[in-house]
């Protein structure tokens, strides 16, 4: 009899036991999900937000993203292969968040979800993408664009990839829109549009791309959460760009986020090599410098150079269009993959707020007024040997000098101009000269370049040498303060230094004259070496 009570008590614990084991079962399985492709996955993220940022599970998030089409401008029809190794770069560059521009497959939003890669996901169901070809005025029209973009977020909302979704890219869609609606009948039929997407996901952000400047840069601003822009920020022409007019142009966004009370993102931003490879790494490096600390994120644009856009798939053609990758088509390096990966990696480490905004708040001396652009005139990628061979002369007072090749660079490129300075008593000096390749051109408001100072208490000025050999003085500065600095030559503040040769000593500076860039180095305390990075010489036009 006992036997047989034991027994029945086994039995019960047996299945009390199976019973507690599907419970856990169960709620294990609740906080997953599984994929179109029977791959099982966390539960999603919860997305939220507020006036100022994004947050991912309560989290602030910060968009280190990049816009991403896979091969041949066709992410859809992409190999899954490729895109594992797109994602290996995508990491390598701290990205977070790619924004695609099609409805893409699910094992695609897989491996990227897997990988910690969050998506802006652009409504383009066939039908669903506005632009310059819709019918603004047409409710037939708005009706199959409502049911092309809500069967595209019912397909796929349920996947924890998914950041938010953009509505729209280029708004208002340039002139010919513009001039043939009012700004009330778009205002009105694209909030009835995203009205439906948010009827059938209210768990996600709702963005746009707009383009500013042209014409309503707050397009759908009232209606949509977070303000998406396409901004090319700072660019003038062939390897000419400027920061502060970067950071003039981002602030000119960030006041809608304040008038809207609505977080800001950067959509698109980037630079096309075509206009010249060598300084991708440093416009990319700025924009997202630019936009940290006044957006909540940034895509630049794109990762790899597509060859679809000027009309023969096969060659890269000579197109703007087709040069704005970070990587070349066959996913090789250029500049701009270095500058990013720099730029994230200190978001990253630090956060967007408190990274270090290198070497633009490190500026020594003031920029001449109305600076519209910079050009690059040497930016020391070369060798040791070479190195040696621009310096033209090293002179010394009571001093030592050496010039050499260093592996610290300012911006792209990974090279800069060393000098090391020895003093052998106070007030000792000396310089190192270089010779300007070409005359300076007449236009020239100035000259720039980042030094880096090595915390010695020496002093340190750039100066210019005429065909006369009189020279041309600017300020000096101490290097006391270690890190980089903006050093700038001003034509308009430059002096005639006393130690010029030329019988005349009253003559204005004429920059058609100038042949050499002088270094000069002086004792001003105690002697004591510096070592002293000089990277990125640029005219300021």
């Amino acid at each position: 009899m006992r036997h047989t009570l034991l027994s029945g008590n086994s039995f019960i614990l047996k299945v009390a036991f199976c019973v507690l084991f599907l419970v856990m079962v169960a709620v294990i399985l609740s906080g997953c999900a599984t994929t179109g492709s029977g791959l099982m996955r966390k539960a999603r993220p919860v997305i939220t937000w507020d006036e100022e940022n994004i947050y991912v599970d309560g989290q602030p998030y910060f968009i280190r993203g990049i816009n991403y089409c896979g091969l041949d401008n066709d992410l859809r029809n992409t190999p899954l292969k490729q895109v594992e190794k797109d994602i290996q770069l995508l990491k390598d560059l701290n990205v977070n968040t790619i924004r695609v521009f099609a409805d893409i497959p699910h094992e695609t939003l897989d491996l990227l979800y897997k990988n910690n890669i969050l998506v802006i996901m652009e409504i383009h169901n066939d039908g669903a993408y506005a632009g310059p070809w819709t019918d603004f005025s047409s409710q037939d029209e708005l009706k199959k664009y409502i049911a092309a973009a809500v069967s595209q977020v019912e397909r796929d909302k349920d996947h924890p990839a998914i950041l938010m979704w953009c509505l729209w890219n280029d708004g208002p869609f340039g002139p010919e829109t513009v001039n043939k609606y009012p700004r009330e009948t778009l205002e009105k039929w694209l909030g009835a549009l995203v009205a439906a997407v948010k009827k059938a996901d209210s768990s996600r952000p709702m963005t746009s791309a707009n383009m500013p400047g042209c014409y309503y840069n707050d397009l759908g601003a009232s209606f949509l959460d977070v303000l998406g822009f396409n901004n090319y920020a700072g660019l003038h022409g062939a390897s000419e760009y400027t920061h502060s007019v970067t950071e003039r142009a981002f602030d000119d966004l960030e006041s809608y986020g304040k008038k809207y009370k609505k977080p800001i993102i950067i959509t698109e931003s980037g630079y096309s090599t075509i206009m010249g490879e060598k300084i991708q790494g440093k416009v990319i490096k700025s924009l997202v410098d630019a936009a940290r600390s006044r957006t909540s994120g940034i895509c630049i644009f794109q990762f790899a150079d597509q060859w679809a856009k000027g009309g023969e798939p096969e060659v890269q053609n000579d197109h703007i269009e087709e040069f704005w990758g970070i990587v070349k088509a066959d996913r090789s390096s250029k500049s701009g993959y270095y500058g990013m990966q720099e730029a994230y990696r200190q978001i990253k480490l630090s956060g967007p707020d408190k990274a270090v905004i290198e070497p633009y708040i490190a500026a020594s001396l003031p920029i001449p007024s109305n600076i519209k652009g910079h050009v690059l005139i040497e930016d020391f990628e070369i060798d040791r040997l070479a190195m040696r061979k621009k310096i033209q002369g090293v002179y010394t007072g009571e001093a030592t000098i050496k010039a050499f090749a260093t592996d610290k660079a300012a911006w792209s490129g990974d090279k800069s101009l060393g000098l090391q300075y020895k003093a052998k008593s106070l007030l000792s000096w000396g310089c190192a000269v270089i010779k300007l390749d070409k005359p300076i051109p007449e236009e020239a408001k100035g000259i720039a370049m980042w030094v880096y100072r090595d915390g010695s208490l020496n002093g340190f000025q750039v100066q210019l040498e005429d065909k006369d050999k009189d020279v041309w003085q600017g300020h000096s500065i101490q290097l006391g303060e270690p890190g980089w600095a903006y050093y700038v030559l001003d034509f308009n503040e430059l002096k005639r230094s006393f130690y010029g040769s030329s019988e005349t000593s009253n003559r204005e500076l004429d920059k058609g004259t100038i042949e050499n860039l002088i270094f000069l180095f002086s004792t001003v305390a105690s002697p004591k070496a510096s070592e002293v990075y000089v990277d990125s010489i640029e005219y300021l036009f």
